[in-house]
C-alpha cells in the first residue's frame, strides 16, 4: 500500500472492525413517553363507542316511540268505532234486523281498546295494525300516567256495559241496550279527548327524547373530534421533535465522518457497504465505493486470495452473534494487512 498521510496502514483494520451486523437485537419499546398519546387514543375510542351506543339506543327508542304513538292514535279511532258499533246495534234492533255484525264490531273494538289501554298503563303485548303482536312499553312520564288513570276510570263502566250487551247475542234486551247507548254517548267524547291528549303527550316526549339524544351525540362527536385534533397535534409535534433530533444526530455524524482519518463504514447482513462512511474510506480502498457495493468485491482487487478468505470468515463471525468482543478483536485478520493499489501510472504497488 503506498504511503499516504491520509491513509495510514492501520486504517483498513479500523475500517474492518467497525463492521457490525444491522440485525442487532432491538430495544424494547417503552410506553412511558407515549403515555399521553396512548391515553388520548383510548379516550377517542371511548368517545366513538359512546356515540355508537347512543345511536343504537336512539334507534331503539325511536322504534318504541313510533309504536306508542301509533297505538295511541289507534285508540282515538277505536273509541269512535265502539260508539258507532253500539249505535248500529241500537238502530238494527229497533228496525228488527240482525245485530250480529254490530256486536262483532263492538267486540273487536272493545277488546283492542281495553288491552291497549292496559298495556299503556303497565306494559304488555298488543295486536298491531298488521295483526301481529307488538310489545308496548308502559308510559314513563307522570303526565301520561295521569291521563291513562283518568281514561281507565271512564273505561271501566264503559267496558262493563259493552260486555253485558255482548252477552245477549241470542236476543238483545232493551234495558241492557239502553244502558250501553247512554254510557257510550256520555263517555265517547271524553275518551276521545283523553286519547288525543295522550297522543300529543307521547309525541312531545318523543321529541324531547330525540332532542336530548341529539345533544348527547353532538357532545360525543365534539369530544371525539377535539380528542382527534389533540392526537394529531401530539403526533405532529413529536414527529417534528424526532426529525429535529435525527437531523442533529446526522449532522454530527457527518461532521465526525468528514474529519476522521480512518476508513469507517458499516456493513449490512448482505455484506454490502452502507450509506454512512468516512471521507477517508476512498483513500483506503483506492476508490469511492458506491452505497450498497459488495464489500468483498471492493476488497478482492487489493488483497491476496488468502487474506480475502480470512476477511470473509471474520465478517461471518461478526454476524454470527454472541461472540466476545475481545476475542473478535484478537482474531481480526485485517488488523494489519498488505494491500495493492494502482499508482498514477496505473501500476499496482504495495
Amino acid at each position: 500500500m503506498p504511503r499516504d498521510e491520509q491513509a495510514p496502514p492501520s486504517t483498513m483494520a479500523t475500517a474492518s472492525t467497525v463492521a457490525t451486523p444491522s440485525g442487532a437485537r432491538p430495544r424494547i419499546l417503552q410506553l412511558g413517553k407515549y403515555r399521553e398519546i396512548a391515553l388520548a387514543v383510548g379516550f377517542f375510542l371511548v368517545f366513538d363507542l359512546a356515540v355508537l351506543v347512543v345511536n343504537f339506543y336512539s334507534s331503539y327508542r325511536i322504534a318504541e316511540d313510533a309504536v306508542a304513538i301509533n297505538m295511541s292514535g289507534r285508540q282515538r279511532m277505536l273509541s269512535q268505532r265502539m260508539t258507532k258499533a253500539i249505535l248500529d246495534v241500537d238502530a238494527e234492533h229497533h228496525a228488527g234486523r240482525s245485530v250480529s255484525s254490530g256486536l262483532d264490531e263492538l267486540q273487536l273494538s272493545a277488546s283492542l281498546f281495553g288491552t291497549t289501554l292496559e298495556a299503556f298503563s303497565k306494559g304488555g303485548l298488543v295486536t298491531g295494525g298488521d295483526g301481529q303482536a307488538v310489545q308496548l312499553q308502559a308510559a314513563k312520564s307522570a303526565q301520561s300516567q295521569a291521563l291513562l288513570a283518568e281514561a281507565l276510570a271512564l273505561w271501566r263502566p264503559y267496558e262493563t256495559a259493552a260486555q253485558q250487551l255482548l252477552r245477549q247475542r241470542g236476543g238483545v234486551e232493551e234495558p241492557t241496550l239502553r244502558a250501553a247507548v247512554q254510557t257510550a254517548r256520555a263517555t265517547n267524547l271524553k275518551l276521545l279527548d283523553l286519547m288525543n291528549r295522550l297522543t300529543t303527550q307521547l309525541e312531545d316526549e318523543a321529541r324531547n327524547t330525540a332532542a336530548f339524544l341529539r345533544q348527547v351525540q353532538m357532545v360525543g362527536i365534539t369530544l371525539a373530534l377535539l380528542n382527534f385534533l389533540f392526537i394529531l397535534f401530539k403526533f405532529i409535534r413529536r414527529l417534528q421533535d424526532n426529525d429535529a433530533r435525527i437531523e442533529r444526530a446526522q449532522g454530527e455524524i457527518r461532521e465526525i465522518l468528514a474529519t476522521v482519518k480512518e476508513g469507517l463504514f458499516l456493513l449490512d447482513t448482505d455484506r454490502r457497504v452502507g450509506d454512512q462512511r468516512s471521507a477517508s474510506l476512498s483513500a483506503v480502498l483506492g476508490s469511492e465505493p458506491a452505497p450498497g457495493a459488495d464489500f468483498f468485491g471492493l476488497l478482492a482487487p487489493i488483497v491476496s486470495a488468502t487474506e480475502l478468505a480470512s476477511a470473509r470468515d471474520y465478517v461471518d463471525l461478526l454476524f454470527a452473534g454472541r461472540v466476545k468482543e475481545s476475542l473478535v478483536q484478537a482474531l481480526n485478520p485485517l488488523a494489519e494487512v498488505k494491500v495493492s493499489q494502482p499508482d498514477r501510472a496505473g501500476k499496482l504497488r504495495d
